[in-house]
């Protein structure tokens, strides 16, 4: 089987740099940087992640290339105008999707098919509700959200202090920030995840102020709790990651 693709998304105000240390991690484990993708949230769609061949409709773990132009590869026009396409080699190819924080639950109710899943500082729900006690109150992401449209700096410098988590260097963009809140607010993905039949990990933090132990408990079966750590563990423990991410892969 060809080697795997990995794609990383991040959190609410992550940056795509979040992942450096563990990708460095994985380069020095032999994993080719061609082989790594990068994405940032809000995705409006799959297709939303550029230049990453997503599986076609139906094609489930397979991943395709992207359509031939005619006069490229072979395709051809037929007399009657329509073009024709030679059928594609069989290439499969896995994708292992790794989400921090907010990303690890887009991936599992919006993102494309996978062949492997890993959840860092993740959740299948952030907000609580009669049948999932263990989220944060809605009343903080409202608080949250009231605070940021007067002070974004200040939101900012105050959520990356509790995560232990670098400030990005871009100025604060509110519209996107405010959007991400109201996506916290809404996001259930426990149905995707009780439905995942291909492996997968959650590495959680036990000191994790974001996400608390009790809510990753909640919303995975068998986290893997790192003690001490918080909601930062691409950050400080990009080897632990790494180890996890690969062995992962093995199973794949």
């Amino acid at each position: 089987m060809t080697r795997p693709l990995f794609l990383f998304v991040h959190g609410w105000a992550g940056t795509p740099r979040l992942w450096d240390a563990v990708r460095a991690a994985l380069s020095a484990r032999g994993v080719e940087a061609g082989k790594m993708f990068v994405s940032s949230l809000p995705l409006p769609s799959p297709d939303g992640l550029g230049s990453l061949p997503l599986p076609q409709a139906g094609e489930g773990r397979t991943f395709l290339p992207s359509p031939t132009k005619v006069g490229e590869g072979g395709a051809h026009r037929d007399s009657d105008g329509r073009v024709r396409e030679p059928r594609p080699e069989p290439n499969p190819r896995p994708l292992i999707a790794i989400g921090h924080s907010l990303g690890a639950a887009w991936l599992l109710a919006h993102g494309p098919a996978l062949s492997g899943f890993v959840a860092i500082n993740g959740f299948t729900r952030f907000t609580s509700v009669p049948d999932f006690p263990a989220g944060t109150h809605p009343r903080i992401l409202m608080q949250m959200r009231r605070r940021l449209l007067a002070d974004p700096s200040a939101v900012l410098a105050d959520f990356h202090a509790r995560a232990g988590l670098p400030l990005p260097d871009d100025l604060p963009d509110t519209d996107a920030l405010a959007a991400g809140l109201d996506l916290l607010g809404s996001i259930d993905a426990r149905a995707a995840f009780a439905a995942l039949s291909v492996p997968h990990i959650a590495l959680c933090g036990g000191d994790d102020l974001i996400v608390p132990p009790e809510q990753s408990r909640g919303s995975f079966p068998d986290p893997v709790m790192v003690p001490g750590a918080g909601h930062a563990l691409p950050v400080t423990h990009p080897d632990l990651c790494a180890d996890h991410i690969l062995s992962l892969a093995a199973r794949c």
